[in-house]
């Protein structure tokens, strides 16, 4: 079911399996910093909303490139909240054509909160919800 949709996203939930299924759009790459906090806001309302214990990400068509400062933020401001929520996995499915949107979404989850969680990068979607779902 589309629980949030915007010109950079969509979020799809999957309530049998707890999960929140993200798909970036080509528009992320040009999303701006704010756009970027805002969006990650209302997936952390929506983390809490739909009782979400997992969730992938699809950043294959686009993704905002996260530099240090935004890092630094998502695991302070963000983090927390998954951890609260429990969210047992993450599941990235990582963009081939932007190596550093790829490098810095890697980055941002080996941040110092970031490390408690089961993260795992994928080349493809299907490997991606074999794992999510296991």
């Amino acid at each position: 079911m589309l629980v949030l949709s915007t010109n950079f996203w969509d979020v799809y939930s999957d309530e049998s399996h707890s999960l929140l299924e993200i798909t970036w759009k080509p528009t992320a790459n040009n999303i701006s910093e704010t756009e970027f906090k805002a969006h990650l806001q209302s997936f952390v309302e929506a983390i809490h909303q739909h009782q979400v214990k997992r969730f992938l990400v699809d950043s294959k068509a686009g993704h905002f490139v996260m530099n240090v400062g935004i890092q630094a933020w998502h695991d302070a401001e963000i983090v927390p909240h998954y951890l609260q929520a429990q969210i047992q996995k993450i599941a990235f499915v990582v963009p081939e054509h932007n190596f550093v949107a790829a490098v810095s979404i890697e980055q941002t989850f080996d941040e110092t909160q970031a490390q408690q969680l089961q993260t795992r990068y994928f080349d493809n979607l299907a490997s991606a919800r074999a794992w999510i779902l296991s």
